[in-house]
């Protein structure tokens, strides 16, 4: 990398990790904005559900650090079923991952997979990067759910 190039990261986020980790707890946090720091490459996902999501997400980070794509790899998760594919990206594809977890504890099998850094999103950061109360998708506006009232600072928790 030049001295006057930007790193290169790929964010792979286990939504319903993340979810089940922080953002059940804390409703406010649910209107996060994940466009914040362009440019992104984004998946559309079809079919909203848990089950293969892990292994798809697996997929993509050995296929990414396969082909050498960035510079660094971060998984969103604290599930440890990723840990062999984290292990393999790091030891037969050179990856840098790196892993944020959703809760305030680290994942035994993913710290000892070789990452190159962890840290715990804490929901305070969350909190910061939440979307206007109404956007614009299309055509259409879609306004935050009252369920998901704004919360301050103080209330998005330790």
């Amino acid at each position: 990398m030049s001295a006057m190039s930007k790193p290169r990261a790929i964010v792979y986020v286990d939504g319903f990790n993340l979810y089940k980790g922080q953002l059940e707890q804390t409703p406010g946090n649910k209107w996060v904005d994940g466009k914040e720091k362009p440019p992104f490459t984004w998946h559309h996902v079809y079919k909203v559900q848990e089950k293969g999501s892990d292994v798809k997400l697996a997929t993509q980070l050995l296929l990414d650090s396969m082909d050498d794509l960035a510079d660094a790899y971060v998984v969103v998760s604290s599930d440890s079923d990723l840990s062999r594919p984290i292990e393999a990206a790091v030891a037969r594809f050179g990856a840098r991952v790196g892993v944020v977890y959703p809760r305030n504890e680290k994942t035994k099998l993913l710290e000892a997979a070789g990452i190159a850094f962890s840290l715990y999103l804490h929901p305070s950061v969350v909190a910061r990067n939440q979307m206007p109360a109404v956007v614009r998708a299309g055509t259409r506006l879609v306004r935050r759910p009252a369920a998901w009232k704004e919360q301050g600072p103080a209330e998005a928790g330790p």
